[in-house]
């Protein structure tokens, strides 16, 4: 039976291509140089394939050596992320992080934190939800999610800890070709009765759903804001949509904002906020993970619209 194969061999194998020669490899790892020259040829005899050419005074990779010396490299570092990820347990940290988050949140904050997240807890793996309306806390509550970010129509739930997070402007919009977006100043109630208005909804079928400012007969119902805002572009409609995400269609003027009376004036305000139930508190990635939410809300929105990270949430 041939000789296994051992985690030793393959880094001596990597530290003499990365540092040129079995002698300058020595130094790196403090080793004598026949020590290196024993563990090259025992792997050389355990894969049976001759890794080195040792015909001139400097080694230099076979064909066969630059085929395997990346799959060296491969088992090396899923082997270091084997251990990492071993010591992170054993740490009490999270395998793994789920967070949902309501698709108000501004996707700039949401990549910033991401980002964050991958680099300081690297061997933790982030799941992510996007969700509407009650969808974010339905997954809270039943564990799907450990942190989330909730729009205002949660703050009542029982049972969960929230932190204001941010307060995120809407607009009512219209396509800048359709009739509504000729009116100036408040328009009133009835002259929207007849325009189509397009009104995100539950995901979820069982769901219960509440109306919030309605004020058309006929809508159209869509489970997420990527559909909704491309059917108001379409001129297909009108409705409400976060400021961040319509700013450049209202400054190419695709869209016009328009000003609903009863809402005195055109924009409205929806409060969102970092929520985790109270008997299954996140670990220290989800902790990190909402006080990092928090602060990327604060770079990412207007000045006044967001709140200070949750007291006790690890900084950066």
């Amino acid at each position: 039976m041939a000789a296994a194969v051992t985690l030793d061999q393959l880094e001596v194998l990597v530290a003499v291509v990365d540092h040129g020669s079995f002698s300058a490899a020595g130094r790196a790892l403090r080793r004598a140089q026949s020590g290196v020259s024993y563990a090259v040829a025992a792997l050389e005899a355990a894969l049976g394939v001759q890794l080195f050419d040792r015909s001139e005074r400097i080694p230099r990779l076979t064909e066969g050596g630059r085929a395997l010396v990346g799959e060296a490299r491969a088992v090396l570092e899923r082997v270091g992320r084997l251990e990492g990820r071993a010591r992170a347990l054993a740490a009490g940290v999270e395998a793994e992080v789920a967070l949902a988050v309501d698709a108000m949140l501004p996707l700039a904050a949401l990549a910033e934190v991401s980002a964050a997240f991958r680099d300081r807890w690297p061997t933790v793996t982030l799941r992510l939800y996007t969700e509407a309306l009650g969808g974010v806390m339905a997954r809270v509550l039943d564990g799907s999610a450990s942190v989330g970010v909730t729009a205002g129509q949660g703050a009542q739930a029982t049972g969960v800890a929230l932190v204001a997070l941010a307060e995120v402007e809407l607009r009512a919009v219209v396509a800048a070709t359709q009739p509504l977006g000729a009116r100036v100043g408040p328009i009133p109630d009835d002259a929207f009765r007849d325009e189509v208005q397009v009104v995100l909804t539950e995901r979820a079928p069982a769901a219960p759903s509440v109306d919030v400012n309605v004020l058309s007969a006929s809508t159209w119902r869509v489970a997420d804001l990527a559909t909704k805002h491309a059917l108001i572009r379409a001129g297909l409609g009108w409705g409400t949509l976060p400021e961040h995400l319509v700013a450049a269609d209202l400054a190419r003027g695709d869209l016009v904002a328009i000003a609903p009376a009863c809402w005195g004036g055109v924009a409205q305000r929806v409060s969102l906020y970092s929520v985790v139930r109270v008997d299954r508190p996140p670990g220290p990635a989800g902790a990190w993970l909402r006080g990092a939410l928090h602060r990327a809300c604060a770079a990412a929105l207007p000045p006044g619209s967001a709140a200070v990270a949750p007291e006790g949430a690890e900084r950066s």
